[in-house]
């Protein structure tokens, strides 16, 4: 089974997921080229709802919204690197945003402070691994710190990023988004700020081709 492939049967598996933790052209001459607009595959209120009110960005970009603790996110996050590593246009940016739970405001700061540091491609799965398959739940900031020793960050050094100016401002934005987009549920895709991703089936066209074409 080809990656496509297996990307594609894997997601059809997650696409409940969704909802869990939550144009007639004139002939032309032949002498000149006819441009078409694309037809795609993805559908309106199939694939995606339009967000009402909402423009769509002037270059593609598709953002994420996803909580630790939550199993779905867990599960959809390997094919999400998969994608990124095999079938991401170079034209697309791709933004994860944890989403900021009060009871758990501790995960949405780990994760800015593993940018801040630039570990984020170290630690980001080590603390979904923590959670998940160790099934070590990571109740407060000091439950982070053993996970940053791994990769070589001091305790000093994690705290200084974790209460620093940047890693709040970052935070804030996070929480920002989330009321901008009513994410309530999730895994949640947002593409190109105004499509809410409603189904996997076509994922791999929705975050590509779809996102290029649909853009202001």
């Amino acid at each position: 089974m080809t990656l496509t492939n297996k990307l594609f049967a894997t997601l059809m598996t997650l696409s409940l997921a969704l909802t869990g933790c939550s144009e007639n052209d004139e002939e032309q001459k032949k002498d000149k080229v006819t441009l078409e607009a694309p037809v795609y595959s993805v559908k309106e209120g199939v694939d995606y709802t339009v967000i009402a009110g909402k423009e769509a960005t002037k270059e593609p970009v598709v953002y994420e919204f996803f909580s630790y603790t939550c199993p779905h996110c867990y599960n959809l996050e390997p094919l999400m690197v998969r994608w990124k590593e095999n079938d991401k246009p170079d034209a697309v940016t791709f933004e994860q945003i944890p989403v900021f739970m009060a009871q758990v405001s501790h995960l949405t700061y780990g994760y800015y402070t593993a940018e801040e540091l630039k570990v984020k491609d170290k630690v980001h799965p080590l603390i979904f691994d923590e959670w998940h398959r160790k099934k070590n739940i990571i109740r407060n900031k000091e439950g982070l710190i053993p996970i940053f020793k791994q990769v070589g960050v001091s305790k000093e050094e994690f705290e200084a990023a974790y209460n620093s100016a940047a890693v709040q401002a970052k935070v804030d934005r996070a929480r920002q988004m989330m009321r901008e987009f009513s994410i309530m549920s999730f895994p949640q895709l947002i593409v190109n700020e105004k499509f809410k991703v409603t189904s996997y089936e076509n994922i791999n066209e929705m975050l590509g081709t779809f996102a290029i074409g649909n853009t202001q």
